[in-house]
């Protein structure tokens, strides 16, 4: 439909072609007398007048305006709502891509402390290997003195016996070895 006749039928106004406001009148029928000598009378009978079947169910143009206007607010709403929808989705969808983002960096983060924890850790246990074997050789170098200095021969030498096995061994650390040597030394008795 052309846009100027929806304008005709929004306020009314008949198409072209279609039955007018005031229907044209097509003689079916015609007769003639005379009436005075003047005067033609002319009796026309019309059947242009359209009957609606259905009475009830006629619609006016403005109805159908309506309708039509109503309908064109909706799909306006709609679209203007998946715009919405859209930009929402995309605003969470960015949200995600952040939170993700620092969840990765929080995990590198962590690597990184794991890391870090696990040198630390390793290195806190060759301190303790140290000062365990420290301890160790410091309880044996104990040990070995009091029996080289007991006054029964055989505790004596199994003693003596003790410090010169640790001075030989692994047990002794680098820094403690030249302590354990001069302790070792001091107790031998002469000759040996």
């Amino acid at each position: 439909m052309p846009a100027g006749l929806f304008g005709l039928l929004a306020i009314g106004c008949p198409l072209p072609g279609s039955v007018a406001v005031n229907p044209p009148v097509w003689p079916d029928a015609a007769g003639s007398g005379v009436v005075g000598s003047t005067t033609v009378a002319v009796s026309i009978v019309s059947a242009a007048t359209a009957t609606d079947p259905l009475p009830w169910l006629s619609v006016s143009p403005i109805f159908a305006v309506v309708v039509a206007l109503t309908a064109l607010a909706g799909v306006v709403y709609t679209a203007l709502m998946q715009r919405k929808t859209g930009r929402e989705t995309v605003r969470e969808a960015r949200k995600a891509a952040g939170a993700a983002l620092a969840s990765a960096k929080a995990s590198d983060k962590a690597a990184t402390a794991s890391a870090a924890a696990v040198t630390e850790a390793r290195r806190a246990d060759a301190k303790l290997e140290v000062w365990r074997q420290r301890e160790e050789t410091m309880r044996m170098v104990r040990w070995g003195l009091q029996q080289a200095a007991s006054p029964n021969p055989k505790a004596a030498t199994f003693g003596q016996n003790t410090l010169v096995a640790l001075l030989r061994g692994t047990l002794v650390q680098p820094a403690d070895s030249a302590f354990v040597e001069a302790v070792t030394e001091f107790r031998r008795p002469p000759g040996r």
